[in-house]
């Protein structure tokens, strides 16, 4: 395709999705035009900034105020500059307005990822899975409200398409602004050094006159090998294992900074979270995994569910049954034991974490052990797709979602956000056009779904007047 065309073709599809999902938040503006859930925080914060009050900080807002400088930047800084009062382009809707560009941005970002990791794959193809992508329902639905998942991820994702691009301390420096977001991205960094780190190991091996591809197909061999050579050479030639640790730190010095920074601000500030730190207590809660695979389960089973992958899933389990017992055992131990119910989880009837935890998992104790079967065939599914990934990557992007999720206490659909879309874009590409159009429209069925139970399935709490409104 030539490159005026895709930039036309690019520039046309961003264009419709920034017009309808800039009509969709003017009609939830209409509906809600006043603060709503976190917003009560985010809102008044974000209009200290725009003031020029940069000392102002809620303590009930445990983010860095990455979301609250974009919009000074975007709103306030050029009000100020045209001579004009800055605080009054910081209206609820305009700051709600800040997230339609980095929504756009996310198709945008998703695209060149897709075709940076997919070359070969064709331009309007690489857009219907850049815009599915882009309109995944738990992110999308916060396009609309003034919270920090959308530009967090857009951030993020930037990040990782710089790093592929090799652009390691542009990359980085992405990475500081992600963390300024949101500081769980911090753990997104640390991914782009194990990215960097299974890279240069993978070309230390083929220099060291080793057969890396045969072996890239199996893991246990890949990784044997890759031992077995640091073990000799540390033996025979020391200088070919420095050198290996020479290059590493060559190509990964910049984000070994910000994960220095990070851990210095963690030891000043004595923590993570800023602000209120008593709900936000860290808690060893494996079942997340659990619960992040059937999301990801449920949003890609036009390519995760069929009934050859069914069989060969119910063949696997039956010839290796050792496996599947030493999983369920495993996983039966750690919802036994490991199961955390955070306070915000039963308090709040507004979220849908509420009805899946109070009408599934607490009325129906049994329910929490029979979903194993389906944690174990999510579990094979992703892996089966991620069979082309070598060893280093598979344990570094484990290492990363356990990481990322197993310390948060609170069920919260929206932590799966990025996890759930560097899974994604690193599943095989492309499949069929019908699988892709059929996950096109399970999101947008979803997200119409969403959008009207927040406008039009509103409620009221005893002894209070105030519309309240379903959300994720």
């Amino acid at each position: 395709m030539a490159a005026s065309t895709l930039t036309w073709l690019c520039a046309s599809c961003l264009a419709v999705f920034l017009g309808v999902s800039t009509f969709i938040l003017k009609w939830i503006h209409s509906i809600r035009p006043t603060p709503y859930m976190d917003e009560i925080f985010h809102i008044p914060q974000a209009r200290h900034y725009c003031d020029g009050n940069f000392t102002h900080w809620d303590p009930m807002i445990t983010t860095l105020p990455g979301l609250y400088v974009t919009s000074y930047l975007m709103l306030a800084l050029p009000a100020q500059l045209l001579s004009f009062k800055a605080g009054i382009f910081c209206t609820t809707y305009a700051l709600r307005c800040t997230n339609l560009f980095f929504s756009t941005g996310n198709v945008a970002v998703l695209f060149l990822l897709l075709k940076q990791m997919h070359p070969k794959m064709n331009s309007n193809y690489t857009f219907l899975v850049a815009v599915t992508l882009g309109s995944f329902p738990v992110l999308y639905f916060f396009t609309f409200l003034y919270y920090t998942d959308v530009a967090s991820t857009f951030f993020t994702l930037l990040m990782y398409l710089l790093h592929l691009k090799q652009c390691n301390i542009l990359a980085a420096l992405t990475g500081v602004v992600a963390v300024i977001f949101r500081q769980t991205n911090i753990v997104w960094v640390a991914f782009m050094v194990g990215m960097s780190i299974q890279h240069t190991i993978l070309q230390w091996m083929a220099v060291q006159k080793k057969n890396v591809k045969s072996q890239r197909k199996q893991d246990l061999v890949l990784l044997q090998t890759f031992f077995n050579l640091v073990y000799t050479n540390t033996k025979r030639n020391r200088k070919a294992v420095l050198e290996l640790l020479i290059t590493i730190l060559s190509k990964s010095w910049s984000y070994f900074v910000v994960c220095f920074l990070f851990l210095v601000f963690v030891y000043v500030n004595n923590g993570i979270v800023v602000g209120d730190r008593t709900h936000h207590q860290v808690a060893l809660n494996f079942p997340q995994i659990f619960y992040f695979l059937m999301v990801a389960l449920f949003f890609s089973s036009p390519h995760l569910i069929s009934t050859t992958k069914i069989t060969n899933w119910f063949k696997f389990s039956v010839h290796q049954r050792m496996w599947f017992a030493g999983f369920a055992a495993i996983a039966a131990l750690a919802i036994d034991r490991c199961t955390y119910v955070h306070e915000y989880l039963l308090a709040d009837n507004r979220h849908y974490t509420f009805y899946v935890w109070s009408k599934i998992f607490r009325r129906h104790f049994l329910v929490r052990f029979l979903l194993i079967p389906f944690y174990w065939y999510a579990i094979f599914q992703v892996c089966v797709d991620m069979k082309k990934k070598n060893i280093f990557w598979k344990i570094i992007f484990t290492i990363c979602v356990l990481v990322s999720l197993v310390p948060q206490k609170l069920l919260e659909f929206r932590y799966f956000i990025i996890p759930y879309l560097i899974l994604r874009v690193n599943m095989p590409l492309p499949t069929p056009t019908w699988k892709m159009c059929l996950e096109f429209l399970l999101g947008m069925f979803i997200n119409a779904l969403t959008i009207y139970m927040f406008a039009f399935r509103t409620f009221t709490w005893p002894g209070s007047n105030e519309i309240q409104h379903f959300m994720w």
